[in-house]
């Protein structure tokens, strides 16, 4: 907060995948904003994200697409003709919340960061039907 006052920086936030330390960081109201980790695939965070609306905090979602090597088991499932679910889908569902200010998608090749760019230049929400079926695939992969 010093930092803040001195005007060195405009901004402070806070990283966790920790609800409880999210939760009183947003208690507090020292953050303007919580980095969380939030996707079809893992919605434990829900209440956290209108929490921190309500606090008009800002909350930047990690691992949009998943994590932990789902993108790359879709990827080959949709190769086979298995899985109506694709990696645009799934960033797709976690900006179509209203209370998320920004996702960030990592991409380790040069090609899904095209996707990404592709994605975002022709990028409209989801509406709750969409989201909901978005999320209904998801569970069927976990």
């Amino acid at each position: 907060q010093i930092a803040k006052f001195r005007g060195l920086i405009s901004h402070i936030g806070i990283s966790s995948h920790n609800f409880r330390i999210l939760e009183k960081a947003i208690m507090s109201q020292e953050f303007d904003t919580i980095m969380l980790e939030y996707s079809a695939f893992y919605q434990d965070m829900e209440k956290l994200i209108s929490l921190a609306k309500e606090a008009d905090i800002g909350v930047i979602v990690m691992r949009p697409l998943g994590g932990s090597g789902r993108t790359s088991n879709i990827r080959t499932r949709i190769s086979r003709g298995d899985v109506a679910l694709t990696p645009s889908m799934l960033l797709q569902y976690v900006l179509s919340h209203p209370n998320i200010s920004v996702a960030i998608p990592c991409a380790r090749y040069p090609d899904r960061v095209k996707e990404n760019v592709e994605f975002a230049e022709s990028y409209s929400p989801f509406d709750e039907f969409q989201r909901q079926r978005c999320y209904e695939e998801a569970s069927r992969l976990t």
